[in-house]
């Protein structure tokens, strides 16, 4: 039986520089999106997740959307979390896949993420880097 259970906070914006969450994505000319997760505790499968830091950009064009993984992760950690962050598994992370699925294979690179009260600043690798962000709390299982 698969099993993960996360919980921690997430963030996120849109092309439009709206807030996580537009409704821009609905619309016949979405912009593209980034969401970010950092999970303070969790196991997947009894791998421990804990502290593992991924993200999600979504491709305004079709809804595609690449998987960022820490490139600290061990590699039971990244497949633990790919099964699940994939919709593999079920539950809430599974109807997020359905939205904007994620092209496989995921890539690795060294993301920091660091939150302050509510607000979280965002970098992955030379790629990006987002701050004064909001953070959001979530908590999910199955």
């Amino acid at each position: 039986m698969q099993h993960y259970s996360l919980k921690g906070w997430t963030t996120g914006t849109c092309g439009c520089e709206g807030s996580l969450g537009c409704s821009c994505w609905r619309s016949s000319s979405p912009c593209s999106q980034f969401v970010a997760y950092q999970i303070e505790a969790g196991t997947i499968n009894q791998v421990d997740v804990a502290g593992a830091v991924l993200i999600r950009l979504i491709a305004g064009d079709g809804g595609q959307s690449i998987l960022y993984l820490d490139s600290s992760l061990s590699f039971s950690q990244q497949q633990a979390l790919v099964s699940a962050f994939t919709g593999r598994m079920g539950g809430k992370l599974a109807d997020l896949s359905r939205l904007a699925p994620i092209q496989l294979p995921p890539k690795l690179a060294p993301i920091q993420a660091f939150r302050q009260q509510q607000q979280v600043s965002v970098s992955v690798g030379s790629l990006f880097q987002k701050s004064d962000l909001k953070a959001v709390n979530f908590e999910c299982q199955v």
